[in-house]
């Protein structure tokens, strides 16, 4: 379908926006919200029926990871679950319910090189964040040092291969660990399932699985003491029609607005959701309407 915002006539009535618009009609700030883990631990496959969601590392190791004596543990996974309704309570508040677009969503991670404990592997590579439908399982306390016999909801080794079976996963990216003690900040994917269950506020899951054979990734957990190493999804939302990213409608959205129904792209990067007025994932003259009714213009 031809879009119908790339024609004079639309350019010539964009222009009258220009004209009508008058300051900031609905104003906010940009919200940022931080998610802290409600659960998270990793999994065993040698220890396939032991909880350590006591620990305060999570850890994805390769089938031939070692640890700093050279010794096979076997393979590591860890899950993580988060609660979004913290988040869209704040979104909601700010900018009411419906009106507003999450701009910015990342997975922050505090990478423990060389994790103390034996059990842990080390080694640098790649391993890939899933989000699973599966939300059906609960912390635990098991520690590296007094793993716990799982039972029920407890998540495990064989646990998770249970709720892996029973549901689907979607990969939100292929990463790299760096075997060093620093923080880490991945970029989430938009149009996921994650986001659309941070959208809703529900509870949403995260797995984290090697790719590289060798390799022994450890990160602090939500258990660690330290709260600014803790694993963190970041979250940031403006109102819908905020074309500039700065938390405001306001006229000076209409320049960017403008050039994003032109070129199908917004000028300073911002995703073109922002501006999808009518969320009908199509960025086109249908929009304008409603552009114009957050100005206050009609």
């Amino acid at each position: 379908m031809k879009n119908m915002c790339r024609t004079r006539s639309c350019i010539d009535w964009i222009a009258l926006i220009v004209v009508l618009a008058a300051g900031p009609v609905w104003a906010g700030l940009p919200i940022q919200v931080s998610l802290f883990p409600t659960a998270d631990s990793f999994v065993r496959e040698q220890a396939p029926t032991l909880n350590y969601g006591g620990a305060g590392l999570l850890c994805a190791g390769g089938p031939d990871s070692v640890n700093a004596g050279g010794q096979q543990n076997g393979r590591f996974e860890s899950v993580m679950q988060f609660d979004a309704s913290e988040a869209t309570g704040s979104f909601d508040s700010a900018y009411e319910p419906g009106r507003w677009v999450i701009s910015r969503m990342e997975l922050r991670l505090f990478e423990n090189g060389e994790p103390g404990n034996s059990l842990f592997p080390r080694g640098v590579g790649q391993f890939s964040v899933k989000w699973m439908s599966a939300d059906g399982w609960t912390q635990g306390n098991g520690t590296p040092m007094v793993p716990m016999p799982a039972s029920g909801t407890v998540i495990c080794w064989s646990l998770l291969q249970t709720l892996l079976a029973g549901g689907t996963e979607e990969t939100l990216g292929t990463l790299v660990s760096t075997g060093t003690d620093e923080p880490m900040v991945y970029p989430l994917p938009f149009q996921t399932s994650l986001e659309s269950e941070l959208n809703a506020g529900g509870v949403a899951s995260l797995h984290i699985v090697p790719i590289t054979p060798t390799i022994g990734f450890s990160v602090h957990s939500t258990n660690y003491f330290d709260s600014s190493k803790k694993p963190v999804i970041y979250l940031v939302a403006v109102p819908r029609g905020d074309a500039d990213g700065n938390g405001l409608v306001t006229s000076d959205d209409i320049g960017p607005f403008v050039t994003a129904l032109l070129t199908g792209a917004l000028p300073n990067g911002l995703r073109t959701a922002v501006v999808d007025m009518n969320q009908d994932g199509v960025l086109d003259g249908r929009d304008v309407q409603g552009f114009v009714a957050r100005l206050g213009v009609f």
